[in-house]
């Protein structure tokens, strides 16, 4: 448990969104006062503060990670939950952005199928990977007080809706997430399709269209462009010859642009050794430009659950017709998952979102 939680936690330092670099934060609180206290969890209470009161933040609570020292507006100093704190102030959240998976399945008795995932959320026009942090509570809590109607995509069709109900927590780190009702059922229940739900986002304006059956000239560059990278990465020709773990998808794309998505393992038994990952972009002629590669040796512990890269699918973030291609990288227990935007010919991390640790 501990190798994943830093696993996660590492990548999502280096990778994902940062909210603004200030200590400035608002009150967000669905109904009712914020309490400040003179001590974390049950002190006394010193001051209310309304919805959209400003505090400043003071300093962590060591001992209790989601409490936060305060000071309000009339330098009142106490203490406050940080499940009420947030970076935007709640007219703001409410016009939040929301994105997570749909019937995840998960085992634990906190959540049942049909439930809503969260993966992260965008915030006055930036995407950020879901922390449990206070805009993040306000969020799921409003769509589920309100029971909003979100909507439910694969590869950027909208193939159904979800209808937000109540909040749920999920897995082992009991992370908030929303309970509802997906129509049609089948939706809820499918363990080999990833379907989105999604709040505040459209469905793309051009369809996407993918499939794994890939012309003989692409797959031929792909595989001249593998060998290369693993060569170079001191993988024998033995190694490479031996390669049956291949996954092709390619995909046409809303701004009339063509991209071949590949990963390629080498496996000792059910354990992965190396992975490789590309994205190219198909240019005229079928002539590859890559975009993307990524290669990696694992270590014995972490090759038994699978590498990073997984090719999940694509999504249109912001509406501009271009796929966010979304992956998924499998850790010791768990897993997480990263949205890619393409852009100028290069892919980059938009947010990381949906991990935990067991």
């Amino acid at each position: 448990m501990i190798k994943l939680f830093l696993f996660l936690v590492i990548t999502i330092s280096l990778f994902a969104e940062e909210f603004p670099k200030t200590n400035i934060r608002y009150a967000l609180v669905q109904s009712g006062v914020l309490n400040i206290r003179e001590k974390p969890v049950d002190g006394k209470i010193i001051a209310k503060l309304n919805a959209g009161d400003k505090l400043t933040i003071l300093a962590d609570v060591e001992e209790n990670y989601s409490w936060k020292k305060v000071k309000t507006a009339n330098n009142i100093e106490g203490y406050a939950s940080n499940d009420f704190l947030g970076f935007f102030p709640p007219s703001e959240t409410q016009k939040g952005k929301l994105i997570g998976v749909v019937g995840t399945g998960d085992s634990a008795d906190t959540i049942k199928k049909g439930a809503l995932r969260i993966l992260g959320a965008s915030f006055s026009g930036k995407w950020y990977g879901f922390d449990g942090s206070g805009d993040f509570v306000y969020l799921i809590n409003f769509l589920a007080q309100n029971k909003k109607n979100l909507e439910v995509f694969e590869n950027g069709k909208k193939v159904g809706n979800f209808k937000a109900e109540t909040t749920a927590k999920y897995g082992c780190q009991e992370f908030l997430g929303i309970q509802g009702t997906a129509s049609p059922k089948t939706l809820t229940s499918s363990n080999e399709k990833l379907y989105l739900g999604a709040f505040g986002i459209s469905e793309a304006k051009k369809g996407y269209s993918l499939t794994d059956k890939i012309p003989a000239d692409i797959s031929s560059s792909l595989s001249k462009q593998a060998t290369s990278v693993f060569k170079q990465n001191k993988i024998s020709q033995k190694e490479i010859d031996s390669i049956s773990n291949k996954k092709f998808t390619l995909i046409k794309a809303g701004n009339d642009k063509s991209y071949v998505v590949a990963r390629y393992a080498i496996n000792k038994e059910h354990a992965e050794l190396h992975y490789l990952s590309l994205v190219a972009e198909v240019q005229k002629g079928n002539v590859l430009k890559f975009i993307h590669t990524k290669f990696e040796t694992l270590e014995e512990e972490r090759g038994n659950y699978g590498g990073s890269y997984h090719f999940m699918g694509i999504f249109d973030l912001d509406g501009t017709g271009t796929p966010a291609i979304l992956f998924h990288h499998i850790g010791f227990d768990s897993g997480i998952y990263e949205f890619f935007r393409i852009l100028d010919d290069k892919i980059e991390s938009v947010f990381l979102g949906g991990g935990d640790a067991c």
